[in-house]
């Protein structure tokens, strides 16, 4: 079916920047940025465990202003050793609930239109990030050791389960806040190390490098978003609804590789 009633959704974008350099061997970048995405418009595929049909969503009024602030620096310590550095902190937020029309995949009739309270919630951006690294260079050898932190980490939301058509088929308080809750991930901190040489041959060049990724062998959560699936349960003759488990993907670990590159 064709989409009824588009709009043009509206961007907005602010940054301000200042650079700091000390004789080229240190360079600081310091950032303030916001960004306003508004009357934003999606459509989406799910089972309607209410309606309990496949159905099509379209989802209207996603507002999101991002803001925050990052710098960067650039450090030369020697001939053989330099270093890059990066903060950010980001808030990213839903600043007004969104509406969502939910039609039927079999003869595409409307089943409701609600709206979803998505105010406040996070967008699933992490907030907090943190990297540094120390690279060696010498003689066709090269080294990087490089570390990174990442904090304030949620999952994607769902549109679906926050609908107030799904909200007044709770029977508790209880089975409202799992509805509305949003789990939060724990924080990553991950290491990297990658030591290659450099050869140059008469007609061609060779280099060969050894890459260790997650080098702490951290067993984490790397990304997840909610699912549009809401149980039903019921207990002693009391039925309530719950939403179902998030979709979770953890972080590859200890990995090894080998590259062997050769220009002719």
């Amino acid at each position: 079916r064709l989409v009824n009633n588009l709009t043009l959704g509206t961007n907005f974008s602010f940054d301000a920047s200042y650079n700091y350099a000390i004789s080229n061997r240190l360079i600081i970048k310091c950032s303030l940025f916001a960004s306003a995405h508004l009357n934003g418009f999606d459509v989406i595929h799910f089972y309607s465990d209410i309606a309990q049909t496949f159905s099509d969503g379209v989802v209207r009024n996603i507002d999101i202003i991002r803001c925050g602030v990052e710098t960067s620096a650039d450090v030369t310590w020697s001939r053989l050793l330099s270093s890059s550095f990066y903060a950010s902190y980001c808030a990213s937020r839903y600043t007004d609930n969104a509406i969502v029309e939910t039609y039927a995949d079999t003869d595409n009739r409307l089943i409701s239109i609600s709206e979803s309270l998505m105010r406040g919630r996070n967008t699933g951006t992490p907030e907090l990030a943190l990297y540094g690294n120390l690279k060696f260079r010498m003689s066709g050898w090269s080294a990087t050791l490089a570390l990174g932190y990442s904090a304030n980490r949620f999952v994607t939301p769902s549109f679906v389960r926050r609908t107030v058509n799904a909200l007044t088929h709770t029977s508790s308080e209880e089975s409202r806040e799992g509805l509305l809750a949003q789990q939060r991930l724990g924080d990553i901190f991950n290491g990297e190390l990658s030591v290659s040489k450099y050869w140059r041959l008469d007609s061609c060049s060779l280099r060969v490098s050894v890459d260790i990724r997650n080098l702490f062998g951290q067993q984490a959560i790397y990304s997840g978003y909610e699912q549009n699936r809401i149980l039903r349960h019921e207990v002693m003759g009391r039925g309530y609804l719950s939403p179902m488990d998030n979709r979770i993907t953890y972080n590859y670990p200890r990995t090894f590789r080998l590259n062997l590159s050769i220009w002719f």
